[in-house]
């Protein structure tokens, strides 16, 4: 859980993996 959300956070701010991570976050 811990490892998810700062990978999703890291994403975030790099905007790079927002699209595949994110896309499987709100999915």
């Amino acid at each position: 859980c811990v490892a998810f959300l700062a990978s999703d956070m890291a994403n975030y701010i790099s905007g790079e993996t927002i699209h595949v991570n994110g896309g499987m976050y709100m999915a």
